[in-house]
């Protein structure tokens, strides 16, 4: 298996921030929605990886 590459910079940004609001709108609805959880209990297992894989491409920029 090949070792990951780093996202390029702009992706990596925008992925970043998308990611960030969206956890944010989740643990709000989490917050105020707790009967429906299916509205909220997606966004908020999957943004996290989202965010340490762009926070990982940001810090390995150099090996791109």
């Amino acid at each position: 298996m090949e070792p990951q590459r780093p996202w390029p910079r702009w992706f990596a940004l925008t992925t970043m921030v998308s990611s960030s609001l969206l956890l944010l709108v989740g643990i709000v609805n989490a917050v105020l929605n707790t009967a429906n959880i299916s509205s909220w209990l997606l966004v908020v297992l999957v943004m996290p990886i989202t965010l340490r894989r762009a926070v990982w491409s940001l810090r390995n920029q150099d090996e791109r």
